[in-house]
């Protein structure tokens, strides 16, 4: 007699700057100017660099990863952030 088994995994949130690594946890980036700049955080973008943007209730609004580490800095007055 043959059995067969199936296994379900519950779908998990991809981590992202605006929910870390717990979905329903706070921003895991400063959000207390516009635009800023993040060294990585576990589980998003393999701990690379990312880019962000914030809106003035302190939320993450957007995100732009870098392919590098120790690489995003803000340009143009601080008003972008650059993966060089």
């Amino acid at each position: 007699m043959a059995g067969v088994v199936i296994a379900s995994v519950d779908p998990v949130a991809p981590v992202t700057p605006a929910n870390g690594p717990n979905p329903n946890g706070p921003n895991v980036v400063p959000c207390d100017k516009p635009v800023g700049c993040s060294k990585g955080v576990d589980g998003y973008n393999n701990g690379n660099d990312f880019g962000f943007t914030c809106a003035s209730d302190g939320r993450t609004t957007s995100w732009m990863p870098c392919e590098c580490k120790n690489c995003c800095h803000l340009i143009n007055n601080g008003n972008t952030a650059s993966c060089s």
